[in-house]
């Protein structure tokens, strides 16, 4: 099964503190959006909230989990930061985008990731798109 995508570690809010993230989170973002900012393939729609996100995409789609492992690892030593700052902004958590070609999908999660995922703090949201084929 081809599966592609990405995991996003993201911190929204209608107004995010910038620097005291990066003075915390030694992590360099990869995107930024502050509120108001036009966002969208067409430029078209206004960002509702500041966001700072790092992504990192699914290299090993046989087991996608490994990539989602790596996230949390480069996550862990802020474990205490990112306790802080889930009680302070609107959304601190991690999005999974999977893309399939048949849109069916099944997968494991071990105990490892839910436990790495509850020290910090972080919920998992699964987004998962298709591209409309269909198998037997």
């Amino acid at each position: 099964m081809d599966i592609s995508g990405s995991f996003i570690f993201s911190i929204k809010d209608k107004r995010l503190n910038f620097k005291n993230i990066e003075d915390n989170l030694h992590i360099e973002p990869t995107k930024l959006i502050k509120k108001g900012q036009m966002v969208g393939k067409l430029k078209n729609f206004e960002a509702p909230f500041d966001i700072w996100s790092f992504e990192i995409s699914i290299t090993d789609y046989k087991n996608f989990f490994n990539d989602l492992l790596n996230l949390l690892e480069l996550l862990n030593p802020y474990s205490q930061y990112i306790k802080e700052i889930s009680l302070n902004y609107e959304n601190v958590t991690i999005d999974c985008y999977l893309r399939t070609k048949y849109g069916q999908i099944g997968f494991q999660m071990d105990n490892k990731i839910i436990n790495k995922l509850a020290n910090l703090g972080l919920s998992l949201n699964y987004h998962i798109l298709s591209y409309g084929e269909a198998a037997d």
